[in-house]
């Protein structure tokens, strides 16, 4: 370990070694969030066909860094789900096409609440997948862990 003439320095040294860290832990995060999302999109539901909206309302992973620590970032962007926008393809085996457009009854901010705690009600369009429900025990046991690895194996000795 090296030694530091001044507090800075330490500060400095270890900012610049927690990026990886917390760039590690985010990437973690948002691999186990997709993984959740991906268990969502498992099965076609009967009366509509996916628009993959919230798989692509997943952003790439952020880490930022400022004076006095690192972040990281990785959200669903609620702007993405909006299906007020416009028409959804809605399944309807009557027509020769197997699909006509019809509205979306619901707004990206339901979506998203549906898809992250997995109540979905009656029509079951989660699969039975609470994204941020499942995800949460999983991200609370291994985000520290991880984090204290990656410090640890850039040289910052933590306990």
């Amino acid at each position: 370990m090296p030694t530091f003439s001044s507090a800075a320095e330490l500060k400095a040294y270890i900012l610049s070694r927690s990026y990886t860290a917390v760039n590690n832990a985010t990437n973690t995060a948002h691999d186990i969030l997709e993984e959740k999302v991906d268990a969502f999109y498992a099965k076609e539901p009967i009366y509509y066909l996916r628009t993959d909206r919230l798989r692509s309302s997943l952003t790439n992973p952020v880490v930022t860094g400022s004076g006095n620590g690192v972040e990281g970032e990785v959200h669903f962007d609620e702007g993405k789900l909006d299906y007020r926008q416009g028409l959804v393809p809605i399944k309807n085996p009557p027509l020769p096409n197997g699909y006509e457009e019809g509205w979306a009854e619901h707004s990206g901010i339901d979506v998203l609440n549906a898809a992250m705690t997995g109540a979905a009600g009656e029509l079951n369009w989660t699969n039975g997948t609470a994204i941020w429900n499942e995800s949460v025990p999983t991200l609370r046991d291994n985000m520290y862990d991880e984090i204290k690895k990656d410090l640890i194996a850039v040289g910052i000795p933590i306990s």
